[in-house]
């Protein structure tokens, strides 16, 4: 049983449900949420979005490109995603060791690892060589993985072949009217059949990561801030779903000492490559960043791992 109470985030008017039962001793928020009015909200591919207008898409350049070269750091330094999040996924989905699950966007596997604790039958759909070849791997210890070459609006998948199809990370990449057909088509024609987009988010009032978005900004007059909250605020998950949807929110702070902190600043896309001639300003700015918060050698990231999910509305 849960109950209701009103709460201010991204968008006033939702409720949030909050279970007396804590799944596996993480705080779980369930944020029940409707579409918005497609005649007040902002359209998607259209002229009066925000974000639309200029931003890359994971079939444009930089949604694709952008991780060149930075692959292995992605991959080494980037978060898991908190435990409790796959046994959710799992619950609210009906998922078993059979179900046909495809992730759109799997870079290197952070979040394919968790999906197959739940299935053995996981498609991993990634258009960058780089972090495909890494996610490759992931074959030796599962060889009931699938890794294919596509993107979020061509997978190369077959029609109605998943219980669930997921975006980790990524969804802000995408086209999000052509990935919304593009799930239509790959999700079974079933009641049991659900979206899930997922991202690691950082604590708005975390001064580490404050420190580190402002030093980012400094080297890439471009760089937008934090995607998940830009895409939630322009109504873009809304409109991908196109009816109900559901929102947890997972504890998953991450600890970091100096040189794992760097590689973690330095392995996002809008951060500057090596051959870039802002990388050593860049780094030795996140350097000093460590130093001004470190204890005993070490800082933390106050972070959260979110999922939303729901039927994506034909």
């Amino acid at each position: 049983m849960a109950f209701l109470q009103p709460i201010r985030g991204r968008q006033e008017g939702f409720f949030v449900a909050i279970p007396h039962a804590v799944a596996a001793g993480h705080v779980l928020s369930e944020q029940k949420k409707s579409a918005p009015d497609t005649a007040e909200s902002p359209t998607v591919n259209g002229n009066h979005s925000p974000l639309t207008e200029g931003r890359p898409l994971m079939t444009q350049d930089h949604g694709i490109g952008g991780f060149n070269g930075k692959a292995a750091l992605y991959d080494s330094s980037r978060p898991g995603y908190a435990p409790a999040l796959f046994e959710t996924l799992k619950a609210q989905c009906g998922l078993d060791a059979t179900s046909p699950i495809v992730e759109v966007g799997a870079g290197t596997g952070k979040f394919t690892v968790g999906l197959l604790g739940i299935s053995g039958r996981v498609t991993a759909v990634e258009p960058n060589p780089d972090m495909r070849a890494i996610g490759e791997r992931l074959r030796d210890h599962y060889p009931t993985l699938t890794v294919v070459d596509g993107t979020d609006v061509h997978t190369g998948l077959p029609d109605h072949c998943a219980d669930l199809i997921c975006a980790a990370q990524a969804f802000h990449w995408f086209d999000v009217d052509g990935f919304r057909k593009e799930s239509l088509r790959v999700l079974k024609e079933s009641d049991r059949s659900y979206a899930a987009l997922v991202w690691n988010t950082h604590n708005r009032n975390d001064e580490v990561w404050h420190r580190v978005r402002a030093a980012m900004a400094e080297v890439n007059e471009d760089f937008p801030g934090e995607m998940a909250d830009l895409i939630a605020d322009a109504g873009e998950i809304g409109t991908y779903f196109g009816g109900p949807f559901e929102h947890f929110e997972f504890p998953n702070a991450q600890r970091y000492d100096e040189e794992s902190f760097v590689t973690r600043c330095q392995s996002s896309s809008w951060a500057p490559s090596p051959q870039d001639g802002t990388f050593e300003t860049y780094t030795a700015a996140i350097r000093d960043i460590f130093h001004s918060f470190a204890r005993d050698g070490h800082v933390t990231l106050q972070m959260n791992s979110e999922l939303y999910l729901g039927h994506v509305a034909a």
